[in-house]
């Protein structure tokens, strides 16, 4: 990603941090931020967590597999 996708996105979870209601959708967007910030390690602590607790949630699953096709 350019700098600039990179920016926009993390503008983009900011916003979606501040309307983020449940603890679920706080932790996915705690990982994708991360994942973004290039923080592998910190995605794989939290994503192992979170699909513990919610097995069912894709986006989480994929982005820590790293699948994007």
């Amino acid at each position: 990603m350019t700098d600039e996708l990179v920016s926009a996105a993390l503008t983009l979870f900011a916003r979606a941090r501040a309307s983020a209601v449940t603890s679920r959708d706080r932790q996915t967007v705690a990982i994708a931020s991360a994942f973004l910030a290039g923080d592998h390690d910190r995605v794989e602590v939290l994503a192992r967590e979170h699909l513990l607790d919610h097995p069912d949630n894709q986006l989480v699953a994929r982005i820590r597999r790293g699948d994007f096709t």
